[in-house]
């Protein structure tokens, strides 16, 4: 019976001096795409009808996610990291105080998709539905870049992000007009803005295609890297 004891304190012992996890770093994400909750409404929510995206559980892997509403000035002060998707359509407002948090130091990553081919249950023209091409023009116009979206019909554009070749459907290529923006691959733009950097790829669909698990692991790696990538 001591003996029992002596070990059952010993596994209870362990178990208290055993160092908890590293909180993971935090990660907003502005997105018009169904990631969070799904497509259901606010009773499925409530009684657990919806689940995250499968792409937004293997990001969270390496991050905090949490969603971000509105990128108005007050919201983007708690912000270090950004990740947009495809949101909807932001306000004026918006558009400058992004731009002004970037350039104070802020690092986000921006899917700007000019062709979504996300499967979406809501039907078109519902509000709730993420654009079918990117709403985000006059920020990276502002910033010195136009899209160029791809022909009808086009194959999917092999992309080379980093250390990962991504196939992006329904893309674009960025062209640079003017200012800091480096094109570094058709569908990847870079730009250093102030103290801070807007990295933008021209597609969304990447980030979760369909039936393809390892066509995502590779297009999380890529934005993973993208994120912690100090140098790009």
């Amino acid at each position: 019976m001591m003996r029992r004891l002596v070990a059952a304190l010993a596994l209870l012992c362990g178990a208290c001096s055993a160092v908890p996890p590293a909180p993971k770093p935090k990660l907003h994400i502005l997105t018009a795409l169904p990631l969070f909750w799904g497509e259901g409404d606010v009773a499925d929510v409530l009684q657990n009808r919806t689940s995250p995206a499968p792409s937004l559980k293997a990001l969270s892997g390496s991050w905090d996610v949490v969603a971000l509403d509105m990128a108005d000035a007050a919201a983007l002060q708690a912000v270090q990291k950004l990740l947009v998707i495809q949101p909807p359509r932001l306000a004026p407002a918006e558009l400058v105080a992004l731009d002004a948090w970037v350039r104070q130091g802020g690092h986000v990553v921006i899917l700007a998709d000019p062709d979504l081919r996300w499967p979406q249950q809501r039907p078109i023209g519902d509000p709730r539905r993420a654009p079918a091409a990117t709403l985000l023009s006059p920020l990276y116009r502002h910033w010195g870049l136009d899209l160029q979206p791809d022909a009808m019909g086009s194959a999917p554009r092999i992309a080379r992000i980093q250390a990962w070749t991504l196939a992006l459907p329904g893309s674009g290529q960025w062209v640079r007009a003017s200012g800091p923006c480096q094109v570094r691959d058709p569908a990847l733009a870079i730009c250093q803005l102030g103290k801070g950097r807007a990295v933008l790829i021209a597609d969304a669909d990447f980030f979760q295609p369909q039936g393809d698990a390892a066509a995502q692991a590779r297009g999380i790696a890529a934005i993973n890297g993208l994120l912690m990538d100090k140098n790009l």
